[in-house]
């Protein structure tokens, strides 16, 4: 029974790491976040191209407030962009009384180029429309086919990819009309981002090379540097970050020569996010400080905000989730100070992420619920997908798995709606986890391979390697471990081949567990200390945390129990560093199952009250009551051996009081999972009790709990028979009052 429970709890060990793996994949496909790099605005909005040319006096004050309105709108804040549409607006009922239909269509295409970024999408649309006809009435093909590609931008950035395509497609034959080159290379452009957006990668890279070529033709650096930045992306997507880099650092000399201070800082922080990708934490870092006073320079505040985050984002992935926080929270106002809801959805979405991470579930759905409506405000349904999917992941983590489906199977239907296939597999991924969970191994592996389909589909080597991990695990669990080694195996080179040590040290971690259950440790140790070397080299202090913890199960299990226990203390350590308290616990509760093997029940007594403690404050910190019901029940486990440690150290020594500690620790849980199914049922059982008895009730369960604290403190100290004694008979009293 005891090396039952002590392997449970190793496996859990192991799932944490799995868990946080397919959680970090859910985040990941907000992150891949640098979308003013992937399709700048500024190649989208030529609006700045037709000069305001009529000063003669009946114009002036509209050429005034024009230019005056181009001023405010250049300083980038929330406020000088609201002043810069009044001022257009000013602008516009004078070019309106003037009959002036060409710079009407440019005006009303400034306001909603403003609203865009404010977020506000159908607006942008309704003053887009509105300039559309205009530039039509003068024959203003340049103009026309401006305002199509903005409103095409708007519905891409609406999700609706077929919409958007439809306008862009009408822009440009109306560019090469009017000989438009550079114009058709920017539409070539943002149509490789629908592409892209859509899953269809080789499809986005032909529009991309098609654009590229146009802009190196008119001899345009500046386009060329953003096209190349795109294809980058696009690399980067596909898991192929090798040849991200290539195009990356052939846009950033370009950049730089043509003085495009703002570019330079999208493509540094690009070639941030794929170092990043590779697990090169630190090289991650190096260039998004680069890319960080660039952004501030130019007065880019939406961009530094960009970049913050991102930064954050590393912090979160080398598990120094404090110093994520500080970075997000220093993003996030920055973000509502330029109007940018969409961002500002996915910061909040990853501080989310930040506290899933730490444990503390409650606060992670308190901040994916301020997300959720941020989303749909900007129609953001990609978006929306992501953010639904990582509120399923809580769910999971806290054994609500129906409840878990439920949003899965929202964030599926939207990311089919919008053409995701790289999110629909991410997701797909997750459903077949909680299959997998709820122990329905064949469900779970028919989403598994509709996922796989998916991303080998749109050339996703990366989240083909998640699959392939998780295809290995179900595999794992049915005890086919032969089978599990082969999708491991394939996993791993395809993480190699991306050059992802994460996930390698991640698939070399359960290859290790799965060895370790075929009673060859020896060689779970080979692939473990693969994996330790490997989070080590990426900063990853807890998935180093997670492989100390089963390099010390390994041991234990070889009877080296002084050799585990030094594993686990280096495990305990790198938990408390990050503070991820639910690996704390864990790895308390391990150290205590060793301890008490080695006889040293004193010294397991405190390891567990430890972890017990931590479930008690992680516990607290769920303020749903059906949430906190759930949670209860998965950690009973730590409960259970707290109870027959304290029993084996009452039948070592009777006296010391430990049975009746056990029988409160017993009694307390029962009754605590009593009271929280009656209260989930919304059975008030004191209802019309009287208020005396009530108030009775609570002030012996104070006297109980305090006296129970007293019995366990004295227990761990010499001569103290007689006090325990006393303190034995008057806590048994009070149970019988």
């Amino acid at each position: 029974m005891n090396r039952s429970a002590k392997s449970r709890w190793n496996f859990w060990c192991f799932l944490l790491n799995f868990k946080r793996y397919s959680l970090t994949i859910s985040l990941w496909c907000v992150l891949l976040f640098d979308p003013a790099g992937a399709t700048p605005l500024s190649t989208g909005l030529l609006l700045g191209q037709k000069a305001v040319t009529t000063q003669q006096d009946p114009n002036r004050s509209a050429s005034q407030a024009y230019r005056e309105g181009l001023q405010l709108y250049k300083l980038g804040t929330a406020e000088s962009r609201q002043k810069a549409i009044d001022k257009w607006f000013e602008a516009l009922q004078l070019w309106q009384q003037l009959n002036d239909l060409a710079n009407q269509a440019l005006t009303l295409n400034y306001i909603g180029a403003v609203y865009d970024d404010k977020g506000e999408k159908q607006k942008a649309l309704k003053y887009y429309n509105q300039a559309l006809p205009l530039s039509r009435a003068v024959g203003d093909k340049s103009q026309e086919a401006t305002t199509l590609s903005n409103i095409g931008k708007v519905y891409s950035n609406l999700g609706e990819k077929q919409k958007a395509l439809e306008y862009y497609n009408q822009a440009i034959p109306l560019r090469r009309a009017v000989g438009d080159r550079r114009g058709e290379a920017v539409t070539l452009n943002n149509i490789g981002a629908v592409y892209s957006d859509k899953g269809e990668k080789q499809k986005a890279l032909e529009y991309y090379n098609q654009a590229l070529l146009l802009s190196r033709g008119v001899g345009d650096k500046s386009q060329s540097a953003t096209t190349l930045n795109n294809i980058g992306f696009v690399y980067s997507d596909l898991g192929e970050m090798q040849k991200a880099l290539k195009y990356y650092n052939q846009a950033l000399p370009l950049r730089h020569t043509v003085g495009d201070r703002r570019g330079e800082a999208v493509t540094l922080s690009n070639i941030g996010f794929v170092y990043s990708g590779l697990g090169e934490k630190q090289k991650a870092l190096e260039y998004y400080n680069q890319a960080l006073p660039l952004r501030h320079a130019v007065g880019d505040r939406r961009g530094e905000a960009v970049t913050l985050s991102n930064i954050g984002f590393v912090y979160s992935g080398l598990g120094e989730k404090q110093k994520a926080l500080e970075y997000y929270n220093q993003a996030l106002p920055l973000f509502r100070a330029v109007g940018d809801k969409s961002y500002e959805a996915v910061t909040i979405n990853n501080i989310g992420g930040v506290y899933s991470g730490l444990g503390e579930k409650q606060k992670a759905l308190e901040y994916y619920n301020q997300a959720i409506p941020l989303r749909r405000a900007v129609g953001d349904r990609r978006g929306e997908a992501v953010t639904l999917n990582n509120i399923g992941a809580v769910y999971s983590d806290l054994e609500e798995k129906q409840r878990a489906l439920e949003y899965y199977n929202q964030a599926l239907l939207l990311s089919r709606a919008v053409g995701d296939k790289s999110q629909s597999a991410t997701t797909l991924n997750n459903i077949g986890f909680v299959y997998s969970d709820l122990e329905e191994k064949q469900r779970a592996l028919e989403y598994y391979n509709q996922a796989l389909l998916l991303s080998r589909a749109v050339g996703d080597k990366s989240q083909s390697a998640t699959t392939l991990n998780n295809i290995g695990f179900v595999y794992s669990d049915l005890e086919e471990k032969q089978r599990a080694l082969e999708y491991y195996n394939q996993a791993l080179l395809l993480s190699r081949a991306v050059g992802d040590k994460s996930q390698s040290a991640t698939t070399l971690n359960n290859i290790g567990f799965v060895y370790s259950d075929l009673e060859e440790k020896q060689r779970a140790l080979e692939y473990y200390n693969q994996a330790l070397l490997l989070s080590r080299a990426v900063g990853d202090k807890s998935q180093s945390a997670t492989t100390l913890n089963n390099i010390g199960f390994v041991y234990s299990d070889l009877e080296e129990k002084q050799r585990a226990l030094e594993y686990y203390n280096q495990a305990l350590l790198l938990s408390r560093a990050v503070g991820n308290k639910s690996q704390s616990a864990l790895t308390l509760n391990n150290i205590a199952y060793v301890e008490r093997d080695i006889g040293n029940l004193q010294q397991a007594l405190t390891q567990i009250q430890a972890a017990v403690n931590i479930i008690e404050h992680l516990r607290t910190k769920i303020v749903n009551q059906e949430l906190r019901t759930s949670y209860f029940a998965s950690v009973q486990g730590y409960y259970q051996f707290y109870i027959d440690l304290l029993m084996r150290l009452h039948k070592r020594d009777p006296s010391t009081g430990y049975d009746a500690l056990a029988l409160h620790i017993s009694e307390r849980s029962r009754a605590r999972i009593l009271t929280e199914l009656l209260t989930e049922a919304h059975a008030d059982i004191r209802n019309g009790v009287d208020p005396k008895l009530l108030a009775t009730e609570q002030h012996l369960q104070q006297l109980i709990d305090s006296k129970a604290k007293l019995l366990q403190e004295l227990s761990n100290k010499p001569k103290t028979e007689t006090a325990i004694k006393k303190l034995k008979l008057e806590v048994d009293k009070l149970f019988h009052t």
